[in-house]
């Protein structure tokens, strides 16, 4: 029977190796600076999950999720979450954590706004 923490180790590997992948697929459509920046904060996060066992493994999607979404929308505010998430990602503290859950309500907030003003713009059209 493996030991626990030898598991988890396991584990661990292989969600970084994952979220690795993902990050990979993301880098490869920004532009080559963006990209070069971006691949050093997954590498940061990623580290940082590995070194805090408290830290959710779902903050890792968290980070492929709005990195995606914010390089979409502006390439100077994902310059600024990059730069934050990395920042964060070397405090020994959940700031990183808190980070993603706050980016995460407002990314929601944001998208719950578009789709309501949207239906309300088509709905006068159809008028």
């Amino acid at each position: 029977m493996p030991h626990p923490a030898g598991g988890y180790a396991e584990s661990g590997s292989l969600q970084t190796e994952l979220i690795y992948s993902r990050s990979r697929e993301i880098s490869l459509n920004l532009p080559a600076s963006r990209a070069e920046q971006f691949d050093q904060t997954a590498t940061r996060v990623s580290r940082s999950f590995q070194l805090r066992i408290s830290m959710d493994f779902s903050s890792l999607g968290l980070f492929t999720q709005q990195s995606n979404s914010i390089s979409s929308l502006d390439d100077d505010l994902f310059g600024q979450y990059l730069d934050d998430t990395g920042g964060l990602a070397d405090r020994p503290s959940d700031a990183l954590q808190s980070f993603f859950d706050d980016v995460d309500r407002i990314l929601a907030d944001s998208e719950a706004h578009v789709v309501e003003s949207l239906g309300a713009f088509f709905d006068q059209v159809a008028e």
